[in-house]
């Protein structure tokens, strides 16, 4: 939503539920996070392998998932939310993306995590922003 946001000014806001920084920040992470040993150098031959792949398949290449690179030219007025006990997505990724972004601009962190249902204050933040 993000990256199409900075593109088209006909969108009145944008809403951004636990978004990622970048793919391959993410990516590492998750590997960090399961605690095996798998060596860095190991991680970045897996990422070019899963890029090809999807480059081959959907002309699309993952690298450019770096949405924080899109949040300084995007001027659309946002709602971010994370969860505080988020796994999967950590908050730092709504943190650093909010801290770039360009436009006005709301962070509300609630309790749970990645698939936790949203409480009903910021589904109605939401709704009104």
């Amino acid at each position: 939503a993000l990256m199409h946001g900075c593109r088209d000014p006909s969108i009145a806001c944008l809403v951004l539920d636990s978004p990622f920084a970048s793919l391959q920040q993410l990516a590492r992470e998750l590997v960090d996070e399961a605690q095996i040993s798998i060596p860095k150098f190991a991680v970045g031959i897996a990422l070019r392998m899963v890029r090809s792949s999807v480059k081959a398949r959907a002309n699309f290449d993952i690298s450019r998932l770096e949405t924080v690179k899109y949040a300084e030219e995007c001027f659309i007025p946002a709602l971010f939310g994370c969860a505080k006990n988020d796994n999967f997505i950590r908050a730092h990724h709504s943190q650093q993306i909010y801290d770039t972004y360009g436009g006005e601009k709301k962070l509300l962190t609630f309790d749970g995590d990645h698939n936790t249902s949203r409480e009903g204050f910021f589904l109605h933040s939401a709704s009104i922003f």
